[in-house]
Order: C-alpha cells, then sequence, then structure tokens
C-alpha cells in the first residue's frame, strides 16, 4: 500500500472513532435530566424581598449614625441618674456615719 492510501486509511479510522465519540457524548448528554430550578428560584426571589424590606437596608448612614448617637445619649443619661443616686446615698452614709460618731465620741466623755 503506498504512503498517501495508508495516510487516508488512517485518517479514516480516527474519524470514525471520533465520530462515535461525539455520538456517544450526543447520547449521553440526551440522557442528562435538567432539574426544574422554578421552586428554588422561587423561594430565593421571596427570600430577597424580604431581605430588601428590611428597615436597616432603608436606612442611610446618615440615619443609623443617629439612631446610634441617640442610644449612645439615653445610655449616657441613664449612667448619669446612677451615678447622681449614688453620690445621694454616699452623701447620707457620710451624715450617718458622722452622726454616730458625733454620738459615740458624746458617750465616751466622761462626765465629772
Amino acid at each position: 500500500m503506498d504512503p498517501a492510501t495508508r495516510a487516508f486509511t488512517e485518517l479514516k479510522g480516527e474519524l470514525a472513532l471520533l465520530r462515535r465519540a461525539i455520538e456517544h457524548v450526543a447520547a449521553e448528554k440526551a440522557d442528562i435530566e435538567i432539574p426544574d430550578y422554578s421552586n428554588t428560584l422561587a423561594k430565593i426571589a421571596k427570600a430577597l424581598i424580604a431581605i430588601e424590606s428590611a428597615p436597616a437596608l432603608q436606612m442611610t448612614p446618615e440615619d443609623l449614625a443617629a439612631r446610634i448617637e441617640a442610644a449612645a445619649a439615653l445610655a449616657r443619661r441613664e449612667d448619669q441618674a446612677a451615678i447622681a443616686e449614688l453620690k445621694r446615698e454616699l452623701a447620707e452614709a457620710r451624715r450617718d456615719l458622722r452622726t454616730t460618731i458625733g454620738t459615740a465620741a458624746t458617750i465616751a466623755v466622761p462626765v465629772r
């Protein structure tokens, strides 16, 4: 067999092999069952709507800063009120101690 005939015969065999491989891939693709994602996509869309309507996402950075400042001011007012109450209690305890010490000193003084 001359070289050209042999080359064409080999090429014919390679083409037949490629054809069978392509037909096999096409048959495999035809057998693939593609799932219906409609329900999943609907759930995702519903979840996204809920997320988008969340109040936090409606706020601007300025709105958020104002709310943080208001919460901090409230916390400081509560702390200041607690400190004022503790100062009042401390002053009262100090008066009570002075009264007690004064009474004890008066009792301890010997009578002549």
